[in-house]
C-alpha cells in the first residue's frame, strides 16, 4: 500500500474542502416575475364544489356585519368603499379535512394608488385585525408563506379564524417574466392590488 507523505495528504484534504464548500454556497438566483408569481399562485384557495347541502351562513352573514362596524373605525372610507363582503362557505385551510363550514368573506381588487394614496401597505387587513386583538399563534404560525408579489397568513380572535391572502403585482407583460421583480420599473400605483379574507 502506497502510503502519502503528511504534506501530500494535507494538499488533498484541503483540495476536497474547497470543493464541497464550493457546491454548497452556490446563490440561489433571484426571483423573476415569472417564478414569484408561479410560486403566488399556490396561496390562492382551489374552486369548492358546492355540497348538496349547504351549511347555514346566518352566523357568518352575523360576523360580517359585527367587523364591518368594527372597521369603521380603523380604516379610511376609501378603503371601505372598496371592500366588498360576502357570506359563503369554504373549508378551513389549516384543516384541510374538515367540512365545509361557513364563513365572511371580505374581497378587494383595487390597485397601487389606493393604498399609496391612504398611506397603507399591502398587508392592512393583518394590521386592521391586529388593532381588533387579532393575532397569530403556534399553530397559524405555519400557515404563514410569502413571496415577492403575494402573502397569505392566519390570525386567531378566541374561537375565531382570519385566514388573508393577497397578491400585489405588476399587470401581465408589464414588465419581463425573467426580470427580478425588485428590478421592475412599472410605477407601483399601476400594480394590481388583490385582497382575500375568509373569517370562520
Amino acid at each position: 500500500m502506497r502510503i502519502l507523505s503528511s504534506n501530500r495528504l494535507l494538499t488533498l484534504v484541503v483540495s476536497v474542502l474547497l470543493a464541497a464548500c464550493t457546491t454548497t454556497t452556490t446563490q440561489q438566483p433571484q426571483q423573476t416575475v415569472a417564478s414569484a408569481a408561479k410560486a403566488t399562485a399556490s396561496l390562492t384557495p382551489v374552486a369548492l364544489t358546492a355540497p348538496a347541502v349547504m351549511p347555514d351562513t346566518a352566523l357568518a352573514q352575523q360576523t360580517c356585519s359585527q367587523l364591518k362596524a368594527q372597521f369603521q373605525t380603523q380604516l379610511p372610507y376609501q378603503i371601505l368603499n372598496q371592500l366588498q363582503w360576502q357570506a359563503t362557505v369554504s373549508r378551513n385551510p389549516l384543516t384541510p379535512n374538515a367540512p365545509l363550514a361557513a364563513v365572511c368573506r371580505i374581497h378587494m381588487s383595487s390597485t397601487g394608488l389606493i393604498l399609496l394614496t391612504q398611506g397603507l401597505t399591502a398587508n392592512f387587513m393583518s394590521a386592521t385585525l391586529e388593532r381588533l386583538n387579532w393575532a397569530g399563534n403556534s399553530q397559524t404560525d405555519a400557515y404563514t408563506a410569502d413571496s415577492s408579489i403575494g402573502h397569505q397568513e392566519a390570525l386567531v380572535n378566541g374561537t375565531q379564524l382570519a385566514v388573508i391572502n393577497y397578491t400585489f403585482q405588476p399587470p401581465a407583460k408589464a414588465c419581463p417574466s425573467n426580470q427580478p421583480i425588485a428590478a421592475c420599473k412599472y410605477p407601483k400605483k399601476k400594480w394590481l392590488y388583490e385582497l382575500n379574507t375568509w373569517v370562520f
